[in-house]
């Protein structure tokens, strides 16, 4: 189906890959994109590291009293679990929404093309008449992951909340998607954290509590 572009839509598009281009960031942005999976858990890994100095064998909200190893597997399994779903739900919204990229729609727009920045010409005329810019699975896949982090273990929040940002933001620089792309996959990404954090926790709270009857009834037997 057609998908119109606002006024307001196509003028921060235009600022954030055009007017607020420098040298510095046509380095940095791809690679923010590229490895958006990377960023996230070298700052997890990290994250933990400091934790584990700060808080010791406590302070994550998720499995408290296991070791330290058993809790980082955890997080990283729920983090896993909330991507994919967020992902699915991405791609069924893409395909409804059918809305072009703006490197596939408009004239001007700088993008990476085959490791070497380029510019669409002038006279450019779009020839696709479906694409899959509405959501940014890659907004929506750091923003889950982000929260069901933060949720997990609230000590990382510092490290996280800048993390979706910045990769929302560098597919308006690489020209992919424009900004509500960006902030409808921050909602979509909210959202299915959040479920898959519930879940989680529901799961988990009768998985122990079986556990500590089992231990119990072995103890009194």
């Amino acid at each position: 189906m057609p998908f119109a572009t606002p006024s307001w839509d196509l003028a921060l598009f235009r600022l954030a890959n055009g007017t607020w281009r420098t040298p510095l960031l046509d380095v940095l942005m791809p690679a923010v994109s590229g490895m958006a999976l990377w960023l996230l858990l070298a700052v997890v890994a990290g994250g933990f590291l400091w934790l584990r100095r700060r808080s010791g064998p406590q302070g994550a909200a998720l499995l408290p009293e296991r070791p330290l190893w058993r809790r980082v597997a955890a997080v990283l399994l729920l983090a896993g679990l909330a991507a994919g779903v967020t992902d699915a739900t991405c791609n069924v919204i893409k395909g409804q929404a059918g809305r072009l990229r703006p490197m596939q729609a408009l004239a001007g727009v700088h993008m990476v093309d085959e490791g070497a920045w380029s510019i669409t010409p002038p006279d450019f005329v779009p020839t696709a008449v479906k694409g899959s810019s509405f959501v940014s699975s890659h907004a929506a896949n750091s923003m889950a992951v982000c929260l069901v982090i933060m949720l997990a273990v609230p000590l990382l929040r510092p490290w996280l909340l800048p993390v979706p940002l910045l990769v929302g933001w560098s597919r308006l620089y690489l020209g992919k998607h424009y900004p509500s792309d960006i902030l409808a996959g921050w909602v979509v990404g909210l959202v299915m954290g959040y479920l898959a954090w519930r879940v989680w926790r529901y799961c988990m709270h009768h998985v122990l509590h079986e556990d500590a009857c089992v231990r119990a009834g072995g103890g009194h037997g």
